[in-house]
């Protein structure tokens, strides 16, 4: 694995206060497109989407290294957890559980549980890529139901989740939530603490494909502090800039730090956001 610590990166005009803390190139050793990243809630592990978007996708899991303030300085070796056909990204956690959904590209939503059930949702009210997944949090009203994004439309769907009662998990139909401003709408997740709570932050992969000065690479999205849903137009506020092929991201639930992950090169960059003490040096 190559680490880069503390390093240089692509990304420039980072939103106030956050920082890119270390990067790392191609940790799994395999140099292939990767989808997507998620911890384990206790921060222990890490499950990473590689060879996104083609049969042999598959999710890899490896530990976590970190240092004395919990940042992320290296993972263990990376071993297969299960394999699904077309898995390209949107990796999270169902309700109060350990069963995983995940989007299959031209497919639909896949889910999967502990031991190793597998099914796929398929789409029946809307057509299109589909995007990143989204669990929303339990301190909105639309808690625990599924945000869902259409790279193609550049749109935010609704799905309720129904829990069957045997760790998988029944989707309803999608209710349409907001049309984004964005080029190519890629993984989306919830920011819930920090001066950026209460917005979406989600990648435009095509960034820097269009134009490099005006398109983001990542963008935030506020939404109502109640609902937890973005008005029917919701205005997208840049976060960084400068990195083609923009596509997962990832919380971790240790530090609330960011992971970028970039489909075709192969590179996780985890970035400090909105952290005083780390910038500014005070708490």
């Amino acid at each position: 694995m190559v680490f880069s610590f503390n390093a240089l990166s692509q990304l420039t005009d980072l939103a106030a206060n956050s920082a890119i803390f270390n990067r790392f190139e191609d940790p799994a050793d395999v140099a292939v497109n990767y989808g997507d990243l998620l911890f384990s809630n206790d921060g222990d592990l890490v499950y990473l989407i590689v060879d996104s978007e083609i049969v042999t996708g598959n999710v890899m899991t490896a530990s976590v290294n970190r240092n004395t303030d919990g940042n992320v300085i290296g993972f263990g070796a990376f071993t297969q957890l299960f394999a699904a056909d077309s898995i390209d990204t949107g990796l999270t956690f169902a309700p109060n559980s350990d069963t995983l959904f995940f989007h299959q590209y031209d497919i639909g939503i896949g889910q999967r549980d502990t031991a190793d059930n597998q099914e796929t949702y398929t789409i029946v009210n809307y057509d299109d890529d589909y995007g990143g997944l989204a669990l929303i949090p339990e301190q909105y009203s639309n808690g625990g139901q599924l945000l869902k994004g259409d790279y193609i439309n550049n749109q935010l769907w609704l799905h309720d989740i129904a829990d069957d009662g045997d760790d998988t998990f029944t989707l309803s139909p999608a209710t349409l939530v907001g049309d984004l401003d964005t080029f190519a709408l890629g993984d989306i997740e919830y920011i819930t603490a920090g001066p950026l709570a209460n917005n979406i932050i989600a990648t435009d992969y095509t960034f820097s494909s269009v134009d490099p000065f005006n398109e983001p690479a990542i963008i935030t999205v506020a939404v109502d502090p109640i609902t937890g849903l973005p008005n029917a137009n919701p205005v997208s506020t840049p976060f960084a800039r400068g990195v083609n092929e923009a596509w997962g991201l990832a919380f971790d639930p240790i530090t609330g730090n960011l992971w970028l992950i970039e489909f075709g090169t192969y590179v996780l960059t985890q970035i400090i956001i909105n952290d005083v003490i780390f910038k500014d040096g005070f708490e």
